[in-house]
């Protein structure tokens, strides 16, 4: 969720122990940190030729 006024994105986390649920917190980014954060998943994505499918299962 980003924040026009301030900035910040929240990425709300929820934290697991070997399958376990810890708890829920939120990852909060500068609109600086946000960007970094996006332009290397955007390499890392794109520079694996892995198809999508044969990744680890999603953490929902």
């Amino acid at each position: 969720m980003h924040d026009p006024t301030s900035g910040e994105t929240r990425i709300p986390l929820r934290l697991y122990s070997i399958d376990e649920p810890q708890g829920d917190a939120d990852l909060v980014l500068s609109r600086v940190e946000t960007e970094q954060l996006h332009a290397r998943l955007a390499v890392f994505i794109t520079s694996h030729d892995t198809p999508a499918h044969s990744c680890r299962r999603p953490v929902l």
